[in-house]
């Protein structure tokens, strides 16, 4: 194999890491990567044929191409690497929007953060650890939809997140129960005044056991699918018909049936504009309370609605985070563990 062979594998092999970072890099899928983008940095025309280079490599077992067939009837091509070997995450590239002062001093803070050395970890959390000091920008990324931030410990195992240190302490978190239910309560009360959906929220009812009974539906968990069913796809008669055509949920489905000139997605997804709505509404409240840590000198890492801050700091983030939700919400709840 020439040397553009083994760099072309070698970026399969990259992109499959990283593409299935999230799902336990699961090497079992392929990656999409655009026909142009392989002929220019690969195998540029007219010295090369693409498709006899693609064949070649198959030849070789070096490589595995399959197909699927995208909702507009075009059709993708995905490519796998079929031999372990080596990757080179310079290879990737950050799709983040830019970053603030805020943004960087959060990014910054991740690399301060480790584990215990028993403490259970994932292959894509080992990588970061040992790779931000050549590339901290790259595991740090402001999402281009709403303003999330997305890092290695925002995708973390849930059950791993507790035993993260912070400058080699131990760490508590906080975050909001039911984030997305009491945000859509505020954006229902102000929109359409007095409904069921926000009286049961501001009444501290719980709303997944509320729709599992109003549904007929074996488990919580299944209510809270339900739920976010209801914010998050295609406008439904159906969901409609289940609460008695509810006001609340016909503002939801005439919400997500027109555009919504924010939401960068709504020309193409109209029923993306509720989760966009919600989303930016949460990122907004949160950054209150980043600049608020950031005033206090405390440390902290985010997992969207959720803050990881230093033992020490414990007493004081919980008491800016409360001051925060009290002047938005009438009801809420923080979590602590």
């Amino acid at each position: 194999m020439r040397e553009n062979h083994i760099k072309f594998i070698k970026h399969i092999r990259t992109h499959q890491f990283w593409g299935n970072r999230l799902i336990n890099n699961d090497s079992s899928k392929g990656v999409f990567i655009p026909k142009n983008e392989i002929q220019n940095n690969f195998f540029p025309y007219p010295k090369f044929n693409i498709n006899d280079e693609l064949k070649y490599l198959i030849s070789l077992n070096e490589i595995e191409i399959s197909s699927t067939t995208l909702k507009n009837g075009n059709m993708m091509f995905l490519y796998k690497a079929k031999k372990s070997g080596s990757i080179d995450l310079g290879m990737i590239k950050n799709n983040s929007n830019p970053l603030d002062s805020t943004t960087k001093k959060m990014m910054n803070y991740l690399n301060l953060i480790s584990l215990p050395e028993d403490a259970p970890s994932t292959l894509y959390f080992d990588t970061f650890l040992f790779y931000r000091k050549y590339n901290l920008e790259l595991f740090f990324t402001v999402d281009k939809f709403s303003g999330r931030v997305h890092t290695p410990v925002s995708s973390f195992h849930r059950t791993h997140r507790p035993n993260i240190l912070i400058n080699n302490e131990r760490t508590i978190s906080f975050d909001v129960a039911t984030m997305q239910p009491l945000l859509l309560a505020k954006i229902l009360r102000n929109q359409i005044g007095k409904n069921d959906f926000t009286s049961w929220i501001e009444s501290g009812l719980d709303v997944y056991e509320l729709l599992k009974s109003k549904l007929n539906l074996e488990q919580r968990d299944d209510a809270k699918k339900k739920f976010f069913e209801i914010l998050f796809s295609h406008p439904n008669n159906k969901l409609a018909e289940s609460f008695g055509n509810a006001k609340w949920i016909e503002w939801i489905n005439e919400f997500k049936s027109k555009p919504f000139e924010q939401n960068p997605h709504s020309i193409e997804k109209n029923h993306s504009d509720l989760a966009y709505l919600l989303q930016s509404i949460e990122v907004n409240l949160m950054r209150q309370l980043w600049n608020k840590l950031i005033e206090n000198d405390i440390v902290f890492l985010s997992v969207h609605d959720e803050i990881i801050v230093p033992i020490k700091d414990e007493v004081k983030a919980f008491e800016l985070f409360n001051n925060l939700l009290k002047n938005e919400f009438p009801y809420y709840k923080i979590n602590s563990k």
